[in-house]
């Protein structure tokens, strides 16, 4: 009878899928071209509900998109 609900339990975990951001709000980030992610240049913002350059580096807890084609580099330091 475990194993049974075990298998159930398996088999309907399949059927969940995992739900990703799609759409940009005010304080995410996105990729302005190919570049390092240390190098603010590589990055634009959203602010009031537009696109623009930034002075900042995304963190941790910021949200990212790399658009199609872009291609970002790390650099591992420490």
């Amino acid at each position: 009878m475990k194993k049974f609900l075990l298998i159930v339990t398996l088999i309907l975990l399949c059927f969940f899928e995992a739900e990703a951001q799609t759409t940009a709000v005010d304080g995410d980030y996105r990729t302005a071209g190919t570049g390092n992610w240390n190098t603010t240049s590589t990055w634009q913002v959203r602010t009031a509900g537009s696109w623009g350059t930034t002075s900042t580096l995304p963190t941790a807890s910021t949200n990212v998109f790399i658009q199609n084609g872009h291609t970002i580099t790390l650099d591992a330091t420490g």
